[in-house]
């Protein structure tokens, strides 16, 4: 009987401390790379703050778009902003790698038929 109830407790132990399933954007190359789509998705039909305010149901649009095609939700990605940024070296390091994406997706973009000036 001893046995049992030790096995039992043991059982729930297992079941109730199982991981949440994790989110894949607290990895700073996946976070780098869907971040630096996101800043560009907001950023391309608001130059100025007047345009962002008059179009923001558009920069949704589009930043949900980049999400929805990642399987990622707004959720993750302000919960993976907040991890990142609650450490100043972890949200430096990041973001460097942020802005080399940003790079690789301004020439990527600039130069598509030129494979000489893109960057892989």
């Amino acid at each position: 009987m001893k046995q049992r109830i030790c096995a039992l407790i043991f059982l729930m132990g297992l079941t109730g401390c199982k991981p949440s399933p994790s989110n894949p954007l607290r990895e700073p190359g996946n976070f780098a790379k869907v971040y630096a789509q996101v800043l560009v998705a907001r950023r391309v039909a608001a130059p100025s703050r007047v345009t962002v305010e008059v179009d923001s149901v558009g920069r949704r649009a589009r930043v949900d778009s980049v999400l929805a095609a990642q399987h990622l939700t707004r959720a993750q990605l302000a919960d993976a902003v907040q991890y990142f940024s609650a450490d100043s070296q972890r949200w430096k390091e990041v973001y460097q790698n942020v802005v080399n994406e940003l790079d690789s997706l301004i020439v990527n973009h600039a130069y598509p038929r030129n494979p000489m000036l893109r960057k892989n």
